[in-house]
């Protein structure tokens, strides 16, 4: 039996089990393509940006390389959507500093690099 089936989805077996860990359905209105934009414009980042340039061995790696990935996206990554600025940047990166020295932060062995400055020296 094929798991996507209509007749495994509507079973009174899967109905249970969502109840039991707490899934609510939530109805979309019909012919609504824009409700998961966000998301995929994500999951296409994610294609484009990681997984298409990695070799994954199992559960594990695929976990470490999207941590890395998530932490650069929200931390260390512009967004030209949000008018290309990083949304949550550490302190200790100084964005939009003039002084000190140009630093490289990699990721996964330099698939991701972010520049930032570091503290200014006082003599």
């Amino acid at each position: 039996m094929d798991f996507f089936t209509a007749e495994v989805w509507a079973s009174a077996g899967l109905i249970t089990y969502y109840v039991l860990v707490f899934i609510k359905a939530v109805t979309l209105p019909p012919r609504s393509p824009n409700l998961n934009a966000h998301c995929e414009r994500w999951i296409r980042s994610v294609k484009d940006e990681l997984l298409s340039k990695m070799i994954l061995f199992g559960e594990s790696s695929l976990r470490h390389c999207l941590e890395n990935y998530v932490n650069h996206f929200h931390a260390e990554r512009n967004h030209q959507g949000k008018g290309n600025v990083i949304l949550f940047p550490a302190p200790e990166y100084r964005i939009g500093e003039m002084s000190g020295d140009l630093q490289t932060r990699e990721r996964l062995d330099g698939l991701l690099k972010f520049y930032y400055r570091d503290a200014a020296r006082v003599f």
